[in-house]
This record gives C-alpha cells, sequence and structure tokens, in this order.
C-alpha cells in the first residue's frame, strides 16, 4: 500500500463510491506509517468516514454540552480542518479545561482549549466559549506550533509555556507545569514520540498505478 496526495485521495474516493451501493460507507484509517488505508467494512480500530460531513456554518450556541456526541463532532471536525489528529487535540482539550466550554484559568486563559486573549483575537475568535470557534482556534493554534518547532513535544510545551519561552530555553522550558503538561497530554493521546510522524501530517506522495479490487467476501481493496 502507499500514501496518498489530497488530490489522490478525492481520486480515490470518486473511484470507491463508484463501486459501492448508494447506502454504504466509504471509511479509511492511517496507520503509524503514514499508509492511508480505505475500505467499506467497518470494524478496523480508528476507521473515519473518508467523505466528510458539511461544515456547520455560523456560531454555535455557547449551550452545547461540555461532553457527548455533539463535542465530540466538534473536535473531529477542528481537529481534521488543522490536519491533527483527533486524540492529540481531544488530549489536549482534557488537560486544559476537562471538557469544560466555561473554564476560565487563573491567568485569563478561556474555553475547551484556554485560548489566551492575545490567541483568541491573532485567530479572529468572537466568542471565546462557543466550543467550535475555540476548538479551531487553539487546533489552529497547535498546528501553527508544529509546523514552527517540528516537534510535537515542544510544540505542546509553547501551547502551555509560549513560544517564546521554548525558543529561549532550546528545548522543553524547565517548568514542572510546563513538563507535566506535555507528559500529561501525550499520555492522554497515546503519543510517547517526540518527533511529528508521517502519521500526524498530510500525505505527500501521489498515488499511480492504483487499481480497485473486491474481495470474494464484499471487502474492497485499493491496492499497488
Amino acid at each position: 500500500m502507499i500514501r496518498w496526495s489530497k488530490i489522490g485521495m478525492v481520486l480515490l474516493a470518486t473511484a470507491m463510491a463508484s463501486a459501492v451501493s448508494a447506502a454504504a460507507d466509504v471509511l479509511y484509517w492511517r496507520t503509524e506509517g503514514g499508509v492511508v488505508a480505505i475500505t467499506n467494512i467497518p470494524g478496523e480500530p480508528g476507521l473515519r468516514p473518508l467523505f466528510a460531513p458539511p461544515r456547520r456554518t455560523g456560531a454555535l450556541p455557547s449551550t452545547i454540552p461540555a461532553v457527548g456526541r455533539d463535542l465530540d463532532e466538534m473536535i473531529d471536525l477542528a481537529a481534521r480542518e488543522a490536519e491533527l489528529p483527533v486524540g492529540l487535540v481531544r488530549a489536549v482539550v482534557q488537560v486544559e479545561s476537562n471538557f469544560d466550554a466555561r473554564a476560565v484559568s487563573h491567568k485569563g486563559a478561556s474555553g475547551l482549549m484556554q485560548l489566551m486573549p492575545a490567541t483568541a483575537r491573532a485567530y479572529g475568535v468572537r466568542d471565546v466559549f462557543d466550543p467550535l470557534e475555540n476548538l479551531r482556534a487553539g487546533s489552529r493554534h497547535l498546528r501553527s506550533l508544529i509546523d514552527e518547532f517540528g516537534d510535537e513535544r515542544l510544540a505542546l510545551a509553547a501551547y502551555n509555556a509560549g513560544a517564546g519561552a521554548v525558543r529561549r530555553s532550546g528545548g522543553i522550558p524547565n517548568y514542572r507545569e510546563t513538563q507535566d503538561y506535555v507528559r500529561k497530554v501525550q499520555q492522554r493521546s497515546g503519543r510517547q514520540r517526540g518527533q511529528v510522524s508521517p502519521a500526524d501530517s498530510a500525505p505527500t506522495h501521489p498515488a499511480a498505478d492504483v487499481q480497485l479490487h473486491r474481495s470474494p467476501d464484499g471487502r474492497l481493496l485499493l491496492a499497488n
């Protein structure tokens, strides 16, 4: 199997859609090595729909429950938009606010991902307590830190202590709070590696010589 470009994924999804019935779901999962596997048979751990649901428009009310399906869907949406692993975003939300959309820290950080006022302004947040706005801004901010430092642990340290502190220290600052924060987030997300793996970013290699096969039991396989 191979890694796919975004364009390749769209083309492959179209091929899958034409090969299955209208009622079938096209699903995918990504392995640790960055391989994207596509199927129409549920059961594999971590399966997600290949066709994303329509994006929500407009502001969502702040009365959305702090836990439950709605929040899970919003975390998934924000993570996909920022091209981050859903488990990583969910772990940050858990450690930052324990899924409390109205949480406010003694330092003035607010909402699910505990945005500081300057960060919220930088990402155009109108209502820091709106769950989806907060998640989108926090995920974009985390994505920018990963892009800057190229290391997930340093990015998490910068999310907690500020990018300046990480730059000045040349690594994770010698702050007990920040060191504990990085450890907790990685433990909750099940991610112990420091470097960002290929599975954490969009695939970059185009598909080539890809063929669609159907097995006797009805399973669809895309392979090269």
